[in-house]
């Protein structure tokens, strides 16, 4: 699983867990995020129990990937930062759902 969000920080950023519309709601700056059916999650995610290296559990923050604008973009539109969302987009291989993740995890401070 890319993205993993405990209780404590549902609540801090006010999320809302929409089943109706298949969705969480991120109620500090938004924003929504779709939920993914079985069939769409893709098959490597499934088989992969690897974080990228500079994760949340505390790797080396090295760039294993090139940070794109447009992920960069995906994450400021949460509230983050550019700067923020690229540092921790460095630090997570790019992957947007582990970025976010890292930065709701640390209050934006990675």
């Amino acid at each position: 699983m890319d993205m993993l969000l405990g209780l404590d920080m549902l609540k801090r950023h006010q999320c809302v867990i929409d089943l109706k519309e298949n969705c969480l709601k991120i109620g500090t700056t938004g924003t929504t995020a779709p939920f993914l059916a079985e069939r769409d999650i893709p098959k490597t995610a499934e088989d992969s129990d690897q974080q990228p290296s500079g994760s949340a559990q505390g790797g080396s923050g090295t760039a294993t990937a090139t940070v794109t604008d447009e992920n960069v973009s995906k994450l400021v539109d949460m509230g983050f930062t550019p700067e923020q969302s690229r540092k921790a987009l460095g630090m997570c291989g790019n992957s947007t759902d582990l970025a976010a993740s890292l930065l709701f995890e640390k209050g934006g401070q990675v």
